[in-house]
């Protein structure tokens, strides 16, 4: 049985803490950013009086994806400032 070295016990924790927490640009939301979208769409409904599932369908044909949990980690920010800029569309002006 092989010893491990410190040097190989780092690495391992590095590749073990790489993969928690998964920075990849194409990763999917994870639960909490879920639910962070969610609060924020409940609270874009509740101010504008507008369906909070019509608001969800609109960011998911703005962010081509067929439900929320499917928009990509790097657009959430993007994705966030959707919601924070949304405005009623019955209040828009042709």
């Amino acid at each position: 049985m092989s010893k491990d070295t410190s040097s190989d016990v780092i690495s391992g924790e590095i590749r073990t803490i790489a993969s928690a927490l998964d920075y990849s640009p194409t990763r999917k939301l994870v639960d909490r950013e879920i639910k962070s979208v969610f609060a924020l769409v409940a609270y874009v409904s509740y101010t504008l009086e507008i369906n909070g599932s019509e608001i969800l369908q609109m960011a998911c044909k703005n962010f081509g994806v067929s439900k929320i949990e499917d928009v990509s980690v790097s657009s959430y920010n993007d994705l966030i400032s959707f919601f924070v800029d949304f405005t009623n569309p019955s209040d828009m002006k042709n």
